[in-house]
C-alpha cells in the first residue's frame, strides 16, 4: 500500500512574497482611510500602497497554480465588467483593490502563515479600541488625521484602528468567530481552553465598548450557525460537554447577571429599547426606501449590473450634502443598487459555498468559511464590505474557500516519502 507524504522543505519563493505582501498589507489595514480625513503624508502613502500591493496582488493571482483560483479571477472579472456601468475604469478598479489584496494575500502566504495574519489582524484591532477605551476618544484613528465626528451616534465610543465603532466590531466578530473555530486544531485543552477564552473575552469587550447592538446580533446568529456546523460534523456527542457542565455554565451566568446584569442594561449595547426612533433604527429603515425605488426602476440595465461601486454612497451625499458616513446599513440593498441582481447573485453563491465548507474536515477551510458567514451575516445591518480592512480579510478568506488542496508547499519544495515496501514500484 502507497503512502505518500507531503512535507515543505524550506520556505517556498512564494511564501516569502506572501510575507512582504503581508507586512505591506499591515501598513495599509490600519489607515482608517474611510473613516478619517488623512494628513496629506499619510494619504499619499495609502494610495501608492494600494497600488503596489494591488500589482502585487495580480502577479500573485497570475502566478498562481490552483486551478480553482481561475474561477477567483472570473469572478473578479465579471464584478469589474459589471461595474463600467459608471463609463470609467478607474472607478471600479479602486473599488477592487483591496478585494485583489486579500486575495493575493491568502495565495501568497502559507496554510500557518494565514493562520498568523489572522491573529495580527485581530489583536492589532482590539489593543487599538482597548487604546481609545482607556483615553475616552478616538486616540488611534486621530494618529492618521482627523476623524469624522457622528456625535449623535459614535460619542465616546470606541473606534479603534477601523475609524468607527460599528465596522471595527463587525471585523472583530469574523476574525474571532473564525479564530475561535480555528482553535480546535489546539492539541492542548488548557491551551485550547485559553484561545477560547481570549477571543470570547476580546470580543465581548470590544462590543461592549464599541456600543454595537447589530454586532451583538450577528454574533448570536454566528455562534448558532458555529454549533449547528459542530453538530453535522461530529453528530449529538457534541452536545455531551455541554450537558455535564450546565449546572456550572448555569449558576456561573446567575452570578454574573446578578453582579453585572444592571450594569450592562445601563450600556448601549444592552440598551435595546432605546432602538425605538431612534437615527441607528431610522436609518436601517431607510433601506427599504432604495430597495423600493432599485424595484420600480424602468432601467433594466441598472437592475441587472447596477449602477457602479459606491453610486448610493454619492447619491445619499447628493441628498444629505455630506461624505464618506453615508450609508443605509444593509450590504445586499447596496450591492443591489451598486452591482445590481449580479452582485447580489455572486454574494448568495460565496454564502452556500461557505456554508458547505463549514463541514469539511479541513480547519482552516471550514474556519474561513465561519468567517464569511459572519461578514455576510453583518450585512444585514451594515455595509460590510464597502471598508477597506473587511474587504480585505473577507477577499482572503473567500479564497481560501476556494483553496482545497495546501498551498504550504508545491513541486519545488516538497518531499516526498514513499512508505512502499523496498523493491515495490509506484505505476
Amino acid at each position: 500500500m502507497t503512502s505518500v507524504k507531503l512535507e515543505n522543505a524550506a520556505a517556498s519563493p512564494g511564501s516569502r512574497s506572501g510575507i512582504v505582501l503581508f507586512l505591506g498589507t499591515l501598513l495599509l489595514w490600519v489607515i482608517p482611510v474611510d473613516f478619517v480625513r488623512l494628513n496629506p503624508t499619510w494619504s499619499s502613502l495609502s494610495q501608492g500602497l494600494t497600488a503596489a500591493l494591488g500589482l502585487a496582488a495580480v502577479i500573485l493571482i497570475v502566478r498562481a497554480r490552483h486551478l480553482r483560483i481561475a474561477l477567483v479571477a472570473s469572478l473578479v472579472l465579471l464584478l469589474l465588467t459589471s461595474s463600467l456601468a459608471t463609463g470609467s475604469v478607474v472607478p471600479p478598479f479602486e473599488f477592487l483593490l483591496p478585494f485583489l489584496i486579500g486575495v493575493g494575500l491568502a495565495l501568497g502566504l502559507t496554510r500557518g502563515q494565514f493562520g498568523v495574519a489572522l491573529v495580527i489582524f485581530g489583536t492589532m484591532a482590539f489593543i487599538s479600541i482597548c487604546i481609545d477605551t482607556l483615553t475616552h476618544g478616538p486616540t488611534t484613528s486621530s494618529l492618521f488625521g482627523s476623524p469624522i465626528q457622528l456625535s449623535t451616534l459614535t460619542g465616546t465610543r470606541s473606534r479603534g484602528l477601523i475609524g468607527q465603532p460599528v465596522p471595527a466590531a463587525f471585523v472583530c466578530l469574523a476574525l474571532t468567530a473564525s479564530l475561535a473555530w480555528l482553535a480546535t486544531a489546539i492539541r492542548s485543552r488548557s491551551r485550547r481552553f485559553v484561545a477560547w477564552f481570549a477571543t470570547g473575552a476580546s470580543l465581548i469587550v470590544t462590543l461592549i465598548t464599541t456600543g454595537t447592538r447589530s454586532a451583538l446580533i450577528a454574533l448570536l446568529a454566528t455562534a448558532a450557525l458555529m454549533f449547528l456546523a459542530a453538530i453535522l460534523r461530529s453528530g449529538w456527542r457534541v452536545l455531551i460537554p455541554l450537558v455535564v457542565w450546565s449546572p456550572a455554565v448555569a449558576a456561573t451566568l446567575i452570578i454574573l447577571f446578578q453582579t453585572v446584569g444592571s450594569g450592562f442594561s445601563g450600556t448601549r449595547l444592552g440598551d435595546f429599547g432605546g432602538l425605538n426612533g431612534s437615527a441607528s433604527l431610522s436609518n436601517r429603515l431607510y433601506a427599504l426606501e432604495f430597495l423600493h425605488r432599485w424595484a420600480s426602476s424602468t432601467n433594466l440595465v441598472d437592475q441587472i449590473i447596477g449602477h457602479g461601486p459606491r453610486n448610493l454612497q454619492q447619491t445619499l451625499s447628493a441628498y444629505q450634502g455630506a461624505t464618506s458616513l453615508n450609508t443605509i446599513d444593509n450590504l445586499f440593498v447596496t450591492v443591489l443598487w451598486d452591482f445590481g441582481l449580479f452582485g447580489v447573485l455572486l454574494l448568495f453563491i460565496l454564502f452556500v459555498i461557505a456554508l458547505r465548507r463549514l463541514l469539511s474536515t479541513d480547519l482552516l477551510l471550514s474556519s474561513a468559511a465561519i468567517g464569511v458567514a459572519a461578514i455576510l451575516l453583518s450585512g444585514l445591518a451594515f455595509d460590510a464590505l464597502y471598508t477597506r480592512p473587511m474587504a480585505i480579510i473577507f477577499a482572503a478568506m473567500a479564497t481560501q474557500l476556494f483553496l482545497r488542496t495546501p498551498n504550504d508547499a508545491d513541486a519545488t519544495d516538497t518531499v516526498i516519502t514513499n512508505s512502499r515496501p523496498k523493491g515495490s514500484t509506484v505505476k
